[in-house]
């Protein structure tokens, strides 16, 4: 009994150090990235990886880093584990910038296929109206807050600009609020579906 507590106690205290470590390995890699290392970058997400690699976002950020580093291979394969793990915006997949060097490969094209097989059965049973309106929700709620953070690097933030900017943001979110709170009288909380 006592061998089997033991046991379980090292057990817990590797998982923990390979957590803690994981983690540091991400955290740097993500800070290599922003500096735009991306040879270091990639083989830190490697290293992580080979601890665990369940995280979709983590993979999607490791095939980013990769493809600008120049490994494709690498990046496709962190793309595809990303996509299996339930990475799911191919919007955004399919215009970033960071993937750019992929498109002309072929196995891009089985990506994105594998992605839209995907999307078709999760969203096979979804309120089709309802999410085309919250989408268009989000859509214009993030217009703003993208147009303001591009501002702040032009224009002083009591600038005319920038008061210009927050009201339309303040009006906008009102509208939207009361676009949600519709929804929720009507349906309740809605679920992924």
């Amino acid at each position: 009994m006592r061998n089997n507590i033991y046991t379980l106690l090292l057990l817990l205290l590797f998982a923990s150090v390979n957590a803690q470590e994981y983690s540091e390995l991400i955290s740097k890699a993500d800070q290599l990235y922003k500096i735009k290392d991306y040879k270091m970058s990639t083989d830190l997400y490697n290293k992580a990886f080979k601890i665990e690699n369940e995280n979709p976002n983590h993979l999607y950020n490791g095939a980013c880093a990769s493809s600008l580093a120049g490994n494709t291979n690498k990046a496709f394969k962190w793309l595809n584990l990303s996509i299996e793990r339930g990475w799911t915006n191919l919007k955004h997949l399919n215009s970033d910038t960071d993937l750019e060097n992929l498109h002309s490969k072929k196995k891009w094209r089985k990506t994105i296929e594998k992605l839209e097989k995907k999307l078709e059965l999760i969203e096979a049973n979804y309120d089709k109206p309802l999410q085309t309106e919250l989408l268009t929700i989000l859509e214009e709620d993030q217009k703003y807050r993208i147009q303001i953070n591009e501002a702040q690097k032009k224009f002083a933030q009591d600038s005319k600009e920038m008061q210009d900017l927050w009201k339309i943001i303040i009006q906008k979110d009102s509208i939207n609020l009361l676009k949600v709170k519709k929804i929720l009288d009507e349906k309740g909380w809605v679920g992924k579906d």
